[in-house]
């Protein structure tokens, strides 16, 4: 099997731990909490750390194919804990963003940004930083996991969409009070949170996908 089969397979088991794990024991939601110690923050805080370490192995095992993989495990927990620390930073200004705007709706959706994002940032770190890769665009190496990011993009867009939508179309019906505002966007909330994990997980394998693509030296198979 060529390195980089080895490479994606492990992508792929890790990221649907990730995204099983989030959606089963942290309620399906990835925050990591830094102000609040709890028992879900605990394990926020350690999935993201276990999370960020298996990407920093993979880089260097499939990826630089390096020889001393006893100092690269080393070195991942390090990566893995600096990793959650920045996730926690990035969660505790969403967390404050969310608490000011007041809405289930809004930080659902903040939580599906700041989480995308944050994965933007750690797979420029590992492939530019770490793995030393360099862009080498080429439009047909980049045009299908491109195309597919930008369906992704649509479809979530949609899917919070029909919510909003839904939510609306209830506020007029019912004539809504303030409470009854609230009951609803908590429950369209909810809604949202649901799909955000998968939403996020198919994310991640799209743009791991999409910079792989673009770093692609012409020697690659």
């Amino acid at each position: 099997m060529e390195n980089r089969e080895k490479e994606y397979i492990s992508l792929v088991i890790i990221t649907l731990i990730h995204g099983i794990y989030t959606y089963c024991a942290l309620g399906k939601l990835p925050h990591i909490s830094l102000m609040v110690f709890s028992s879900i923050g605990i394990k926020a805080f350690l999935m993201w750390t276990i999370y960020s370490m298996c990407l920093y192995l993979v880089i260097q095992k499939w990826v630089m194919q390096s020889q001393n993989m006893k100092k690269q495990y080393l070195l991942s927990i390090f990566f893995g804990i600096v990793s959650a620390l920045l996730k926690g930073g990035i969660d505790f200004l969403k967390a404050k963003l969310g608490d000011y705007l007041k809405s289930v709706i809004i930080s659902a959706c903040l939580d599906e940004a700041t989480t995308v994002i944050f994965f933007i940032l750690l797979t420029c770190v590992l492939l530019f930083i770490i793995g030393k890769k360099k862009v080498h665009f080429n439009i047909k190496n980049v045009k299908v996991p491109l195309c597919l990011l930008v369906i992704w993009v649509v479809s979530y867009g949609a899917f919070v969409g029909n919510y909003l939508w839904q939510n609306q179309q209830a506020i007029k019906v019912f004539s809504a009070n303030e409470q009854e505002r609230f009951n609803l966007d908590y429950y369209f909330g909810k809604k949202i949170l649901d799909g955000n994990v998968w939403f996020y997980i198919i994310f991640f394998l799209l743009f791991w996908w999409f910079m792989r693509r673009l770093t692609k030296e012409e020697n690659e198979l």
